[in-house]
């Protein structure tokens, strides 16, 4: 971002709610997760197959 300030203005926002950095491969595993159990078409087959990973640990 310090980079990219000396070509570009850079702007900030401030809102309320859940910030989500998916910067590397877990975060961004995590983020898509914990979304996709908020959406009602694949909310209930997500559960089902983390439960089913989760039995096999």
């Amino acid at each position: 971002m310090a980079t990219m300030m000396k070509d570009h203005e850079m702007f900030g926002f401030r809102f309320t709610g859940k910030r989500y950095d998916i910067g590397n491969k877990l975060d961004f595993i995590k983020t898509n997760i914990e979304l996709g159990l908020t959406h009602g078409d694949i909310s209930k087959e997500l559960t089902d197959y983390l439960r089913t990973l989760a039995g096999k640990l």
